[in-house]
């Protein structure tokens, strides 16, 4: 046995809480060192009916790996990162993709440097740098370079996952779909899962509630998302892509909001790749109060200007004139030159980049010191219901004077609305007026989890997007996989919905 083992409350205090401040209670936590030793955890939790919740590095903000009983696993000592493998010919490696295995323990962090230093590119670019690979997966988790490159999903090319009794089911894109009817069977050592899939339709914009669903999907999409009630991810293939030539950054200033929305609106159809030539692949807004949030560490934004959008621009030499000249036209349209910071060096884009970073620590930070747990959405609408949605913000939390930021992915439709209550009564208030704006927002055609995911903390939000028959279908899926309900018990959906203990 290479798995330690702590039963002494006071020695695991750090597991049962999260970045959102969602607490809990664990009657144990293993860390396991190999994947075996998950296995041997898993199947002594089954013959105890215990339940597992499965843990990284804690930095999620939906309680998601937080247990209120049983067990946890955490997987931090899982953090083997294997060499880069060129997909290219031999003839041109350059041509292709890479690819690497890495365990689910990593951290982003470690992860990222090992690939760019090798010279490639791991796309996803959750905000969290200290965040654990198999968390990230598990929630789908995307971040600024969503923009251009889309959520985690789209980087994952295989999955290694134990399964609730022990079993390990190995999986790799393209290798096992959905049939018409939403049927899937998946062999495993003998015998097959065979289930069907949820029925409801996901929302057409950056989504991470739920099951993912879809016509004939591959089932890998299935495990990606699902965290960690279906099974406990122990190891990723990744795909990795080339990095662009060069990269330039900027914050640029706006006097109002409308004018920074006008930007969004002239940018998105280079999305649709109209106009190739001119590749972002990040766009993301602070709205004023967040602007003032920022202002006592960074003295020189524009006192005059309410609002910014943090941009990231991706050139090459042989067009890079021709890229900023049409960057700089864009820019002048909304009326965004006068104050606009700029940078073409890595030390001016690392600063822009903590720029950006700097808020959410400073929010999380302000959030500790009022005591209470994280009130944040994690909505996205389509990008035309956007300015709606925007006013909704500004306007429920002034109503109710509660001090708010909002800044996130614009780009995407997907902006996060952080309220600040200073004392019990207003986030009692605060957590009734998010769920007003979850009902807007589906009304608008839009998602209550864009990256984030469910977790334990927005559990009423997906019952208002996929209704009572949405949340049983999937706890019928969660049975295929996990029969006695062990895995990630309470994430998701009600724990009603489970077999008894």
């Amino acid at each position: 046995m290479s798995y330690l083992e702590k039963s002494d409350p006071e020695t695991f205090q750090d597991y049962l809480k999260d970045a959102s401040n969602f607490s809990g209670k664990a009657e144990k936590v293993f860390l396991p060192q190999t994947e075996n030793d998950i296995v041997s955890i898993l199947k002594k939790a089954s013959a105890e009916r215990k339940p597992v919740t499965v843990t990284g590095s804690r930095t999620g903000l939906t309680g998601g790996a937080i247990p209120r009983k049983g067990w946890i696993i955490s997987l931090e000592r899982l953090q083997a990162i294997g060499k880069i493998k060129l997909l290219g010919s031999a003839a041109q490696p350059s041509a292709g993709e890479a690819e690497i295995v890495v365990e689910s323990g990593t951290l982003l962090n470690d992860l990222h440097n090992v690939v760019e230093k090798a010279g490639w590119l791991y796309a996803p670019d959750p905000t969290e740098r200290n965040a654990a690979l198999g968390g990230t997966i598990a929630t789908n988790a995307s971040g600024a370079r969503y923009y251009k490159y889309g959520s985690t999903r789209h980087y994952v090319k295989a999955l290694r996952v134990v399964l609730a009794d022990g079993n390990i089911l190995e999986i790799k894109r393209g290798s096992l779909c959905s049939r018409k009817d939403g049927r899937f069977s998946i062999p495993l050592g003998g015998k097959s899962l065979e289930g069907s899939l949820p029925t409801y339709t996901m929302p057409k914009v950056k989504n991470a509630a739920g099951y993912f669903v879809a016509p004939e999907m591959d089932i890998i999409d299935l495990i990606i998302g699902s965290e960690g009630t279906l099974g406990v991810i122990t190891q990723a293939t990744l795909r990795l892509i080339h990095p662009p030539e060069k990269l330039v950054a900027g914050i640029a200033f706006f006097e109002n909001e409308e004018a920074a929305w006008s930007l969004v609106v002239q940018l998105a159809p280079f999305l649709d790749e109209q106009n190739p030539f001119l590749d972002v692949r990040a766009l993301e807004y602070f709205d004023e109060p967040s602007l003032n949030f920022l202002r006592p560490k960074y003295s020189n934004i524009p006192k005059k200007e309410k609002v910014a959008i943090w941009y990231e621009l991706e050139t090459s030499s042989k067009r890079e004139a021709e890229i900023l000249e049409a960057w700089a036209s864009e820019l002048q349209k909304s009326s965004a030159l006068g104050e606009s910071w700029f940078g073409e060096t890595a030390k001016e884009q690392t600063l822009f980049r903590e720029f950006r970073h700097a808020l959410p620590v400073a929010v999380n930070e302000k959030v500790t010191q009022n005591g209470f747990r994280k009130v944040a959405t994690d909505f996205a609408v389509p990008l035309q219901a956007l300015p709606n949605m925007m006013k909704s913000y500004s306007g429920l939390s002034e109503k109710h004077k509660i001090p708010y930021v909002v800044f996130g992915h614009i780009g995407n439709g997907h902006l996060h609305w952080n309220l600040l209550p200073e004392n019990k009564s207003d986030f009692e208030v605060s957590w009734e007026i998010v769920k007003e704006a979850a009902g807007e927002a589906i009304e608008f055609g839009g998602t209550v989890s864009a990256e984030h995911g469910i977790g334990k903390v927005k559990i009423p939000f997906l019952r208002m997007l996929y209704g009572d028959k949405g949340l049983s279908e999937m706890a019928g899926l969660k049975k295929v996989f996990d029969p006695t309900g062990l895995l990630g018990r309470g994430t998701m959906f009600p724990e009603d919905l489970l077999p008894p203990l």
